[in-house]
C-alpha cells in the first residue's frame, strides 16, 4: 500500500538543497522565494493601469486571492503539519517562523491569481504566472520550508477556487475577464 506520508518525505529529500547543492541553484530558489511574487505584483498592477480590460481581472484575482487566504488562516488554525525542519529534515535556510506548513501561502497566492488569468481571455499570461507559481514552489522545498504535498495542496486549492468562480461567472463574461 502507498504511504502518502513517506511519499512526501520521499520527494522532499530528491528536491532539497544537500550539502552539494550549488551557489547558483541556491541564488535562483532565494530570489524565486523572497522576491518573483512582489516583482509580479507590481508588474500586474502597473498592467492594471495600462490596460481597460485588466481591472476587472485583477479584481477577480483579488477577491479569489482573499478566499484563498481565509481558507490558509483556517487550515493555519484548525491543523498542526509540521515543516520540515521542524521534523529534523532540512535546515531552517531562510529563517521561516516554525507555524503550519500546508498548504504554501507562497504558492497559493501565486498560484490562485495564475489560474484567474488562466480561466481568462489572458491564458498565456495565466501559464506564464503559473510557470513563475511553479518556480516558487520549488524554492520553497528547495529551500527546506516545504513539502511537496504544501505546493501541490496550494495549487489544487488554487485550482479549485477558479473553477467554482468560473462556474459561477460564466453567465456573465465580463467579469471572467
Amino acid at each position: 500500500m502507498l504511504n502518502l506520508t513517506q511519499l512526501n518525505y520521499d520527494l522532499f529529500k530528491i528536491i532539497y538543497m544537500t550539502g552539494r547543492h550549488s551557489e547558483f541553484a541556491l541564488s535562483a530558489a532565494l530570489f524565486f522565494s523572497h522576491y518573483l511574487t512582489t516583482i509580479l505584483a507590481v508588474i500586474l498592477l502597473f498592467s492594471m493601469a495600462l490596460r481597460k480590460s485588466y481591472p476587472i481581472l485583477f479584481l477577480k484575482a483579488l477577491v479569489l486571492t482573499l478566499c484563498a487566504s481565509l481558507l490558509n488562516y483556517i487550515f493555519d488554525h484548525t491543523f498542526d503539519f509540521p515543516r520540515p525542519f521542524t521534523l529534523g529534515l532540512s535546515q531552517n535556510h531562510i529563517k521561516h517562523s516554525n507555524n503550519n506548513s500546508f498548504p504554501s501561502s507562497h504558492m497559493l497566492v501565486m498560484s490562485t491569481i495564475a489560474f484567474a488569468y488562466c480561466f481568462s481571455s489572458k491564458f498565456w499570461i495565466g501559464c506564464g504566472l503559473l510557470l513563475a507559481a511553479l518556480a516558487v514552489g520549488w524554492s520553497r522545498i528547495y529551500l527546506g520550508v516545504h513539502f511537496p504535498f504544501d505546493i501541490l495542496g496550494a495549487l489544487l486549492i488554487a485550482l479549485g477556487l477558479n473553477f467554482v468562480a468560473y462556474q459561477a461567472l460564466k453567465k456573465y463574461p465580463r467579469w471572467i475577464g
